[in-house]
C-alpha cells in the first residue's frame, strides 16, 4: 500500500492565528519556481497540518506560512 498522506509541523510562532502550508512539484530552492509549481494550500489554526499528495514516490518542497494575531 502506498500512502499519499504527509505530516507537516512548523515551530509555534507566538500569538499566530493560522498557519498556512504551501506544497509545489519537485525540488525548488528559489521561491520564484517554488510559486510556478505550487499545487496546493492548506491552512490551518494550529502548526500541524496532514496533507494528501498527489503521487507516492514523487519530489515536493514545501514551505509554513503564519499570521500573527
Amino acid at each position: 500500500m502506498n500512502y499519499r498522506l504527509i505530516g507537516f509541523t512548523s515551530p509555534a510562532i507566538p500569538k499566530a492565528v493560522k498557519y498556512t502550508v504551501e506544497i509545489a512539484r519537485g525540488n525548488h530552492a528559489n521561491e520564484d519556481t517554488f510559486k510556478k509549481y505550487v499545487i496546493q494550500t492548506q491552512a490551518s489554526k494550529n502548526n500541524k497540518i496532514i496533507a494528501e499528495v498527489p503521487e507516492f514516490g514523487a519530489a515536493y518542497t514545501w514551505r509554513f506560512l503564519s499570521v500573527d494575531a
